[in-house]
């Protein structure tokens, strides 16, 4: 029987329960937008139970590309900057728990994009499958907004939690190496299952916006930073370093585009140091407005503290721009010196300024930085996902298996 259930597998598509605490109509950060670029490549029947905005919470349907998703919002969303009473992870893991019977009624694999939601996953799936997706290495709750969140036993039992759900997945998709080491460590000694390394994914429209960027002369050069306003993104270091900058070359201004707990300290820090009125924060965009964002951007800025793979530097290098980055997560494995930005190890404001300046004084070309991430478009990435999605299927309607001594 199961023999025949695999070999139905293959021949037609699966019913897959894609779960994120994100809203994929508004994509607000790199995971929703990363599901927005790959779900419409991916070949099974797919239903999203997702975060979503009040606008559309009786909404049934999200349309993406030609197709329309049967959609069940799990938490109703907060506009991005804003801090709700309980923090989005914890309204997002009740919504799953309410829905837990429905969600494994209608589907052959659950597909989780948050550890949290995966909780009522880890036992009595009744033969379903589960998929882990781990976006990123870092413990979220080292840097969370909520001040009680940052003890060190929640960080412990986060750590316990994710633990428990990579054990307890059928497969493990994760974005960079650290990311799918870390997985490893979580596991058993003889435990096996698929482990994948799957990269972050974007549009063909991204790398359609290409433009030329290399003689820029005496106008203003617009260092960008795209991205939630909180101190893990180093918001601090930023300013420091654009002041630093801005005092050295009258021609650069700055673009800071996203909401987040820091803005109002960066536009205090920015005042404080004669350069606010170089500035522009936008507050939070949507994808078409970061689209044209970053055609009138010289250089992305990125001086996090942690990330996975973040999909902004990945969409300013499809639009040809180069980005300077601190060289934490994946993306030392995105960003090479010389050819599509800089890298800088521990900075400083004055490092990171001086990695600015170097590579606004020599620009790459927009066409070799967008050849620089084309194995990244979303059309290319998709069918590994959806193998391993077939993967878990069929690991689930096996006996666990044990390696050998």
């Amino acid at each position: 029987m199961t023999d025949v259930r695999m070999q139905q597998a293959r021949e037609q598509p699966l019913r897959i329960a894609l779960l994120d605490t994100g809203d994929i109509r508004f994509p607000y950060g790199g995971q929703a937008t990363f599901l927005r670029a790959v779900v419409p490549h991916i070949r099974h029947e797919v239903v999203l139970y997702t975060g979503c905005s009040s606008a559309v919470r009786h909404s049934d349907q999200t349309r993406l590309g030609d197709r329309a998703y049967l959609t069940r919002c799990v938490a109703v969303l907060d506009r991005p900057g804003r801090r709700p009473f309980l923090p989005v992870r914890l309204r997002a893991l009740i919504g799953t728990a309410r829905r837990r019977g429905q969600i494994l009624l209608g589907s052959d694999v659950v597909y989780v994009h948050s550890p949290e939601m995966a909780l009522p996953f880890i036992w009595g799936r009744r033969g379903r499958a589960l998929v882990f997706h781990m976006h990123g290495n870092a413990n979220p709750l080292t840097h969370s907004r909520y001040k009680w969140a940052r003890g060190r036993f929640l960080q412990w039992a986060y750590r316990r939690l994710m633990g428990g759900v990579i054990r307890s997945a059928d497969a493990v998709i994760a974005v960079d190496a650290d990311g799918l080491a870390l997985c490893v460590s979580y596991l058993r000694d003889g435990t096996t299952k698929p482990m994948v390394l799957v990269s972050t994914a974007v549009d063909d429209c991204w790398f359609e916006s290409e433009r030329n960027c290399n003689e820029i002369g005496d106008r203003k050069r617009n260092v960008v930073f795209i991205g939630r306003l909180e101190e893990g993104k180093g918001t601090t270091l930023l300013i420091d370093s654009l002041a630093l900058l801005m005092g050295v070359d009258s021609r650069v201004i700055a673009t800071i585009a996203g909401e987040g707990s820091e803005r109002r300290a960066m536009e205090d820090q920015a005042r404080a140091l004669g350069i606010i009125d170089r500035m522009t924060f936008t507050g939070w965009l949507e994808p078409d407005e970061v689209l044209g964002l970053l055609t009138t951007a010289t250089v992305l800025a990125l001086p996090s503290r942690s990330e996975g793979m973040p999909l902004c530097v990945l969409e300013a290098l499809a639009c040809g721009v180069p980005v300077v980055a601190s060289a934490v997560g994946a993306l030392p494995t995105i960003v090479r010196d010389g050819v599509n930005g800089r890298l800088v190890h521990d900075p400083s404001a004055a490092t990171f300024a001086r990695a600015i300046e170097d590579t606004l004084q020599d620009l790459p070309s927009a066409s070799e930085v967008s050849a620089s991430v084309s194995t990244y478009r979303a059309a290319s990435i998709a069918p590994t996902v959806s193998g391993v999605l077939l993967q878990a299927y069929e690991a689930a309607s096996r006996p666990k298996t044990r390696c050998a001594p």
